[in-house]
């Protein structure tokens, strides 16, 4: 019976790629990862335009409350739609209107998401004391403390740079995560896409 291997390799149990799916999978980290390092180079602008990302989406978010207050029934459902819609666009506008402030604001939601994680994490790792990968647990813990506690008393001139650094850095190591392991599977993919020859030929 043949069997053709030319679709692909399965690696790792999941599905089988080909070197052009790999690729595609490399080219995307590659680009994913020249823009985090462009945003860990201007940070200030990369935070700016998460900013009125932000604030877009506020406004797309307005727009779609205003929309479902014409398909609920009952004026109570329908005026807290309205009131939602305008809570939206009012935040909206405000944020595109002036995003150097809303990236303040982000930058503060950001530290207290950090404080947050950091306790979290070191109260896992504290319980969990003595099992597998509990000091990895309080050292990564400890580590969203250190960058919380940086980036407060750093503020209001943290703004300029935390956003936009944080955003980058999460970019670059993805894009280069997505290359490596790109890069494994076209290493383990067949070199040709035609027939397969020999025993695949054969035998029945």
């Amino acid at each position: 019976m043949s069997t053709d291997t030319s679709a692909g390799t399965n690696v790792g149990g999941l599905q089988p790629v080909t070197r052009d799916q790999a690729n595609v999978l490399v080219g995307a980290g590659v680009v994913i990862a020249i823009v985090g390092l462009l945003a860990l180079v201007f940070p200030l602008v990369s935070g700016v335009t998460i900013s009125i990302i932000v604030g877009a989406a506020l406004v797309v978010g307005g727009l779609g409350h205003v929309a479902s207050a014409f398909t609920v029934t009952g004026w109570r459902s329908r005026a807290g739609q309205l009131l939602l819609a305008l809570v939206y666009a009012v935040f909206g506008i405000l944020a595109l209107a002036n995003p150097v402030l809303t990236l303040t604001t982000l930058t503060i939601l950001l530290v207290a998401y950090f404080l947050l994680e950091g306790v979290v994490l070191l109260a896992l790792g504290l319980i969990n004391r003595g099992e597998r990968n509990w000091v990895l647990t309080v050292v990564s813990g400890a580590f969203s403390l250190l960058v919380a506690l940086l980036v407060w008393l750093g503020l209001p001139s943290s703004a300029a740079w935390a956003i936009g650094v944080l955003f980058g850095a999460n970019l670059l190591v993805t894009g280069g995560t997505m290359v490596v392991i790109g890069r494994g599977y076209w290493k383990a993919a067949p070199t040709e896409t035609g027939p397969a020859t020999g025993s695949e030929t054969g035998g029945a």
